[in-house]
């Protein structure tokens, strides 16, 4: 479970057209407690389109490395609200 993955420091590392770090916590928040190996059925970094394929990694960096890469944080969640119309 993604709950795991984030106890010992660890960070997703997300790798399509761009190459994106995830704090664990942050993804729990956003989809819930969800299977570490089903993670590339939530988070994308790029169009469908892109020719690269999709590698999804979790990587525990150390100190020297860790302040050489940007982490995504979660900043908020919003939802929209989109009207469905019927005719009558």
């Amino acid at each position: 479970m993604m709950s795991n993955v984030g106890d010992d420091g660890m960070l997703v590392r997300v790798q399509c057209c761009h190459v994106r770090y995830y704090r664990p916590e942050d993804l729990i928040a956003l989809f819930g407690n969800f299977q570490a190996v089903k993670i590339e059925r939530y988070v994308r970094t790029c169009e469908r389109g892109c020719s690269r394929g999709f590698h999804v990694d979790f990587s525990l960096p150390s100190a020297a490395e860790r302040q050489a890469i940007r982490v995504r944080k979660l900043k908020e969640i919003k939802l929209i609200k989109r009207p469905i119309w019927r005719d009558e």
